[in-house]
């Protein structure tokens, strides 16, 4: 598979990566802004490299992509679009700030299966692991097989942004939240 390269100069829109036999799309820096379902609907894409001056994923970027298997979002974006990663069906792991945690109904619904968020912060040098929904089972060691190489491929992502300790798993309810399971 390619590797697709987004400059700041790359002209996006709706659709125009939809149909692209895309492997990775990396994003150099420079691009603040992934428009409107640019890439939705792409089923090579398994691999995203943000650069950590994204500041905004608009609505249904990423919507059904359903090779993604895992992705860490720019610690400091401010804003995720609804929708932005809707109906992934491959994506088990996502690795965020505690900011775009607490606002992931928005942007992150709609995956089947257990789904594991790392929260991350690069200044503290921390990361905490927090399964949000255990669909699949855990018994099934297949699908236990691809969780744990998604969440192997998140840790060495965070190691390049320089989180050298240890993910600490938490438990979900240590952030009282309500979750639609």
């Amino acid at each position: 598979m390619k590797i697709l390269t987004i400059k700041p100069t790359t002209y996006m829109c709706a659709g125009m990566f939809s149909d692209d036999a895309v492997g990775k799309v990396k994003f150099e820096k420079g691009v603040k802004k992934i428009p409107f379902a640019t890439f939705s609907r792409n089923e090579h894409i398994y691999d995203v490299e943000f650069n950590d001056e994204l500041e905004e994923i608009e609505e249904k970027a990423f919507y059904r992509n359903i090779s993604l298997d895992s992705v860490v979002l720019p610690e400091n974006i401010k804003r995720i679009g609804k929708e932005a990663f809707f109906q992934c069906s491959a994506l088990e792991v996502v690795a965020c700030s505690e900011e775009m945690f607490q606002k992931r109904d928005i942007w992150l619904a709609g995956n089947p299966g257990t789904l594991t968020i790392v929260i991350y912060n690069t200044q503290k040098n921390y990361a905490k692991e927090v399964v949000v929904n255990n669909v699949r089972s855990y018994w099934d060691p297949e699908g236990m097989k691809m969780h744990e190489n998604s969440l192997k491929k998140i840790k060495e992502k965070l190691r390049k942004k320089g989180i050298t300790s240890p993910i600490r798993r938490t438990r979900i309810k240590d952030f009282e939240l309500e979750l639609d399971c």
